[in-house]
């Protein structure tokens, strides 16, 4: 079985006056890999992707120098993981945040002031995770990126539109997905 294991980042350092593709995991997140990295399931786990952003990319180095058998073939991570683009309006107060994603989800053809569509995140994610899953064909593949990214490649997977129902609602989650069937096999899981 070729199957996926989604990971999204844990807490991060939030800095309005840092873009935030540029914010990091925070102490509180590290202890979160600390917990992650005990799973069970990395024993099935062949081969660990990321998201080119340094609150995914380092949970992969991290996770990748510490269970010896698992193999990174980029160690960039991919632009295509990327979080949504939501550089126009940059950080968010938490309130603003919650009311500009419901508004992401549930309008998945138009831009919420400026930020990438949830159309457009939608193709973007599905067209990098497909050519990864094809390249890791027969294999366990861990993938660390975002809540609204792995949100959306979940409604994908279950052909649904774009709901905010989906989101794992906290950093830090994973879900599990059987790739040659396209079928969801477990909730987000926090870890």
């Amino acid at each position: 079985m070729t199957s996926l294991y989604y990971i999204t980042h844990p807490d991060v350092d939030i800095h309005p006056n840092i873009p935030v593709d540029q914010w990091l995991v925070s102490d509180e997140g590290w202890k979160h890999v600390d917990h992650l990295i005990k799973s069970p399931s990395w024993k099935d786990i062949n081969v660990i992707y990321s998201s080119q952003e340094p609150k995914a990319l380092r949970v992969a180095e991290d996770i990748e120098s510490r269970i010896q058998h698992l193999r990174m073939p980029n160690r960039l991570g991919y632009s295509g993981l990327g979080e949504i683009n939501r550089s126009s309006t940059g950080y968010l107060l938490p309130e603003e945040y919650q009311k500009a994603t419901e508004e992401f989800y549930s309008h998945p053809n138009e831009s919420y002031k400026g930020w990438e569509t949830a159309i457009q995140a939608t193709e973007r994610t599905m067209f990098i995770v497909s050519q990864i899953m094809e390249e890791e064909k027969g294999k366990t593949v861990a993938i660390v990126g975002h809540g609204c990214v792995g949100t959306l490649l979940v409604c994908a997977l279950k052909k649904i539109t774009s709901t905010i129902d989906e989101d794992p609602k906290k950093t830090g989650c994973v879900v599990h997905i059987d790739w040659e069937r396209q079928k969801v096999l477990s909730p987000w899981i926090p870890y």
